[in-house]
């Protein structure tokens, strides 16, 4: 495993969410959210913009809307569109922790990790059994090279669930970046444990074992 490739092995295991329910929309209005919303379900990204953004322009404090429109813009990769539509719903509304969870992943891949932290952290305060702020926090701190911390990250989400493999999985590559390759072993063979069929744990698990000298069988 060569230390310049370490990103090369990673997966981003994000999920964003979409707000729903009932959000008190005039019944004009009410016709472009539900069109925008058809639109995204249908991956029709674009249109689902259109449509929002003509329902912002009739309720330009419809929270709901931004947000929604920011995860459409997200999925179209357009993460600074995304992420100014997530600052003008968390400042509408800042008690929806799954805004700053979004605009986490939007800064994420903008390379902005330390106000990705932040927003994790944000969710966290909310929402302190969340496991996914907590494993995407960790990655962001890893980005950083902040494997210390990562590891922290990943052994709450290990204590809030032992059979989701990829927090056993990133565990083991903060591990191996901080020499400790015995351990990294065992998170990689608790990986193939719960996953007979990741390849890359088996594959990190034996240079592991070629560096501390342990006979691969």
């Amino acid at each position: 495993m060569k230390k310049n490739k370490r990103l090369s092995q990673l997966s981003i295991f994000f999920i964003v969410f979409i707000l729903t329910g009932q959000i008190g929309l005039s019944q004009s209005s009410e016709k472009y959210f539900i069109i925008a919303s058809q639109k995204s379900d249908s991956s029709d990204f674009k249109s689902a913009i259109k449509y929002y953004t003509i329902c912002i322009e009739m309720e330009p404090n419809l929270m709901e809307a931004y947000h929604n429109r920011g995860l459409a813009k997200y999925n179209l990769k357009q993460y600074k569109a995304a992420k100014l539509d997530y600052d003008k719903c968390i400042t509408l509304d800042s008690t929806q922790s799954k805004s700053f969870y979004n605009r986490a992943q939007a800064n994420f891949f903008l390379g902005d990790y330390k106000n990705c932290i932040i927003d994790n952290s944000t969710v966290i305060k909310f929402e302190p059994n969340f496991e996914l702020a907590y494993l995407n926090r960790g990655l962001a701190k890893y980005n950083l090279k902040d494997y210390k911390g990562a590891i922290l990250d990943y052994d709450k989400c290990i204590e809030l669930d032992s059979t989701y493999t990829r927090s056993f999985y990133l565990r083991a590559l903060a591990y191996y970046f901080l020499g400790d390759y015995k351990n990294c072993i065992l998170d990689n063979s608790s990986v193939i444990k719960l996953d007979p069929n990741f390849g890359l744990a088996y594959l990190n698990r034996g240079l592991e074992n070629i560096i501390i000298g342990n006979k691969i069988e």
